[in-house]
């Protein structure tokens, strides 16, 4: 049967807790429910962080790649120096073909000594410092063996990294047939002007 006596004595050893209490204990569920709730949206938030952080590092990454495909690939010199020339920064495959010089012999050299006139580097370097830019100007550039060869370079300076960049074109198979026709041009006025004289004279 119901043994009423050890039921009151269990009920008077279950705890009592006042309104206030209980009050107090529920308030702190709410608080915790909602601390786990905004710390699950940080998370969140961090986790989109990350993903969009590796997402840009991946950009990143494949513009490098892009970018370094065509420096190498290109068919004109590219060159990344120090504005007083005392060193090349980078240098591609073509510029190197173009003096004759491999990579490393490039990368520990001065850029000034493949200038065949100091000066006309000098007056390039003037007109970088005043406007920035300096676009097709002609310079004779020196190669390993001792060549010549005619070419256009055009710059970009960047005063606050300290460097230029630029690129090479060789025209010196255009400036050989430039003077070929000019002296082709020069015999036959030479030739045509004796003619006249003679068709004069006679």
């Amino acid at each position: 049967g119901f043994d009423r006596e050890s039921y009151l004595s269990a009920l008077h050893r279950v705890p009592r807790y006042s309104r206030d209490k209980v009050n107090a204990f529920m308030n702190f569920l709410k608080k915790l429910a909602v601390f786990i709730s905004e710390l699950s949206l940080t998370n969140l938030k961090l986790a989109g962080a990350i993903l969009e952080q590796q997402r840009m590092a991946e950009t990143l990454r494949k513009s490098q790649q892009e970018y370094r495909n065509l420096f190498e690939n290109a068919v004109v010199g590219i060159f990344r120096s120090r504005l007083d020339g005392s060193q090349l920064l980078e240098v591609n495959q073509a510029l190197c073909n173009l003096l004759g010089a491999t990579r490393e012999e490039m990368l520990t050299e001065s850029v000034a000594i493949r200038w065949a006139d100091p000066s006309a580097r000098e007056k390039m370097i003037n007109q970088l410092n005043k406007d920035g830019t300096v676009t097709n100007y002609e310079a004779d550039l020196i190669t390993k063996r001792g060549e010549i060869r005619h070419c256009l370079v055009s710059v970009k300076f960047y005063p606050q990294e300290g460097f230029m960049e630029g690129t090479t074109i060789d025209i010196t198979k255009r400036k050989r047939a430039e003077e070929a026709l000019s002296k082709s041009e020069e015999r036959y006025r030479l030739i045509t002007d004796n003619i006249t004289d003679i068709i004069l004279t006679t």
